[in-house]
């Protein structure tokens, strides 16, 4: 985990409001993915700045257990035109602590680092939190996601 500081970054894609109540946002988070995958995402977004594929968490109505909105999409430039249903969210310039966990995507790397993140003392924003599947995330049993967590 390190501290970092990101300038403004426009995200575009598809969202849900969900919440981890009652483990809502799984089953609401595997639906965005198969959307996201079956409607070629990638292919509406001609503009992308690269191939990596961001899952943003925003607009928290509280904390980690109160509602938000979960955004699936790519990096595009600031001043890209996004035409509906996709939406886009921009994540301002702010400080985050990054993770970088590694292991199998199939047996629960991502939810198991977001179990240690909600069980830790880190002084969170929540003005977004987002994951990127970059490069380094294509080979699934080995895989390594970066995870940045807004901080005050």
């Amino acid at each position: 985990m390190e501290k970092v500081v990101l300038q403004e970054i426009n995200i575009a894609g598809i969202s849900v409001r969900t919440s981890n109540l009652n483990q809502q946002s799984s089953k609401d988070m595997y639906e965005l993915w198969e959307t996201f995958l079956s409607r070629g995402i990638i292919h509406q977004l001609p503009e992308r700045i690269s191939d990596d594929i961001y899952c943003v968490y925003t607009h928290y109505e509280s904390d980690h257990m109160g509602p938000y909105t979960a955004i699936l999409g790519y990096q595009i430039p600031s001043d890209a035109t996004v035409a509906e249903p996709l939406t886009n969210v921009k994540i301002k310039t702010d400080a985050y602590f990054r993770f970088a966990p590694k292991g199998d995507l199939r047996n629960g790397l991502i939810e198991k680092s977001w179990q240690e993140i909600w069980s830790s003392d880190l002084p969170r924003s929540y003005h977004a939190d987002f994951e990127v599947y970059g490069e380094q995330a294509r080979e699934i049993e080995n895989a390594m996601v970066e995870i940045f967590i807004s901080v005050k």
